[in-house]
């Protein structure tokens, strides 16, 4: 897929057969996309006060359309979107892959189902790596005795960037699942980055791996139909 000459989105390949950009949040959007955002996107973004914010998520929400609207040879501003119970949006069954999006700060991060299976649900999660100044009660709250024991045997310098990194495999998996980020379904991943399978909550199962970006923490969650 060719997006021309937008290079605020990158292409950063397929992981688990899902196809990866990373976006540019701060880079100037073109007009036409911003304009292709609905109702509901611009109304979302007028809530948040400070400028900034209201750019980044036009920009994410733009740059998802025109992902979605060049796979699927569309025009960005026909997209039309549904949501599911944790808020998570999905294309109306049957007329689109399954997709996910993440940002933090000034960079977002897409992945789209590039098998084209039915059902076959993902998730993702980007982190930019920074202190974390409640690590150790967010650690109590999210982690388990494993990854505790796990995080404390870590460098005090890295300690931050694996707690970032336990945290995107939480919340990539989470995401597949569709699931809001409560104690009590809260997957066990370890905070490496090596790929596995997690049991979720509800009998389901993700494959999982940590993704190899640049200036980021990400995670990438796949669930196969049954």
């Amino acid at each position: 897929m060719n997006l021309g000459h937008d290079t605020w989105v990158t292409p950063r390949g397929e992981v688990g057969g899902c196809a990866l950009w990373t976006v540019d949040l701060d880079a100037p959007v073109p007009a036409a996309l911003v304009d292709a955002l609905s109702a509901s996107e611009r109304e979302r973004a007028g809530r948040f006060v400070h400028p900034h914010h209201r750019r980044r998520y036009q920009a994410a929400h733009a740059a998802l359309r025109l992902v979605l609207g060049s796979w699927l040879d569309r025009d960005p501003a026909s997209l039309r979107f549904e949501t599911g119970p944790h808020g998570k949006p999905g294309l109306p069954a049957g007329q689109g892959p399954a997709f996910n999006l993440s940002h933090s700060e000034a960079t977002a991060l897409i992945a789209l189902d590039a098998t084209r299976r039915a059902e076959r649900r993902i998730g993702v999660d980007v982190e930019l790596p920074r202190p974390i100044a409640d690590r150790d009660a967010l650690a109590r709250n999210c982690f388990d005795d494993a990854e505790r024991a796990d995080l404390r045997t870590r460098d005090a310098l890295a300690q931050d960037d694996f707690f970032l990194q336990g945290w995107t495999r939480k919340e990539a998996c989470l995401k597949a699942a569709g699931d809001g980020f409560s104690s009590d379904r809260i997957p066990s991943t370890g905070i490496d980055t090596t790929a596995r399978h997690v049991d979720l909550p509800g009998g389901t199962r993700a494959w999982l791996t940590s993704l190899a970006l640049p200036r980021v923490i990400a995670a990438l969650a796949v669930i196969e139909p049954a």
